[in-house]
């Protein structure tokens, strides 16, 4: 859902509507030229020079709205995001720049605050879920005479629960690691990643659980999150590493007009598949309920925490022996 929020600036009352959507800030490029007072070409050009000196990428930092009128029918209109809205606007006018950037912080910041205040009481209700869920399992476990087998089993879960419990408490804490890792990891292709997508959509369409919109995509978001996954990872990139950017940048850039979150967590599945790291032990590395939380962690979280959110990730697939505790 988009909120709307008045800028005022100048001196003479003169005021833009800024839409906030996601994570940031939106501005169309007629709304950039009477911010920085200047043309739209002047801005058109700009704007080009950035993408192609490699500053941005236009596919992460555009996308089409629809405008905030009360027709029915209505073309879309191409907006930037704060990205691009600095970088045009520091080669423009680098004073309404830093005002405005100051302006824009302050408010995403209110805007997150009040968006974390309904998640943190919708979270604490799951915990609180949880924790009634794990007090049962606990007490079936106790209440039954299992096998030496079964107990064994029992002792491993309750020690992969504690290794997760673990990790949850270095992220709240701020002290999560980077793990080892197992190097590697060959990523899919577009052609591949479209069959696969495909092939999910044809299986949720028959269950009644998708649109024809589900896998759509929007213009190259798709294609340049595949290519930019390798420039993206620092040093030596490792499956865990590759999984967990390619898991977050689908769901957090919105590749696709509908079905982000399951599309993530689908090509997750597939490329941990494809490289033979989906089991440890004989179990799936993550089971689809902590797929499910993970994904709307995600989902939820603000760009200022995308490092802590992938370190989480990598944590959550690394072995035990690679995890730096």
């Amino acid at each position: 859902m988009s909120h709307w929020e008045i800028y005022p600036f100048g001196e003479e009352g003169s005021a833009i509507i800024v839409r906030l959507k996601g994570d940031s800030l939106w501005l169309s490029q007629a709304q950039l030229a009477t911010l920085f007072g200047c043309s739209l070409p002047t801005i058109a050009e700009h704007l080009l020079q950035v993408f192609n000196e490699g500053e941005l990428i236009e596919e992460m930092v555009s996308r089409p709205f629809l405008p905030c009128t009360d027709k029915e029918e209505s073309d879309s209109l191409t907006l930037y995001n704060l990205d691009a809205i600095l970088s045009v606007g520091y080669r423009i006018n680098t004073k309404q720049s830093t005002v405005f950037r100051q302006w824009a912080t302050k408010m995403l910041n209110e805007h997150f605050a009040q968006k974390w205040a309904v998640d943190k009481a919708q979270l604490e209700q799951n915990l609180h879920e949880l924790e009634i869920a794990f007090a049962a399992a606990k007490d079936a476990v106790q209440l039954t005479s299992p096998s030496l087998n079964t107990m064994q089993n029992s002792a491993a879960i309750i020690s992969r629960y504690r290794h997760t419990f673990r990790l949850l408490q270095r992220y709240d804490e701020g002290v999560l690691l980077e793990p080892v890792g197992t190097s590697g990891g060959c990523l899919s292709s577009l052609s591949e990643v479209r069959h696969a997508l495909a092939g999910l959509k044809d299986a949720l369409m028959i269950r009644g659980e998708a649109c024809e919109l589900f896998g759509c995509e929007h213009g190259c978001r798709l294609a340049t999150i595949l290519e930019h996954i390798d420039q993206t990872i620092v040093g030596n990139p490792t499956i865990e590493s590759k999984a967990a950017h390619l898991l977050y940048f689908v769901i957090k850039e919105t590749p696709l007009s509908e079905g982000n979150k399951r599309a993530g967590a689908f090509l997750f599945i597939d490329f941990l598949h494809r490289n033979n790291a989906l089991m440890l032990d004989g179990e799936p590395i993550i089971n689809d309920v902590g797929l499910a939380a993970l994904a709307l962690l995600i989902a939820q979280s603000t760009p200022m925490q995308k490092e802590s959110m992938i370190c989480l990730i990598e944590n959550m697939l690394a072995k035990p022996t690679h995890s730096l505790f």
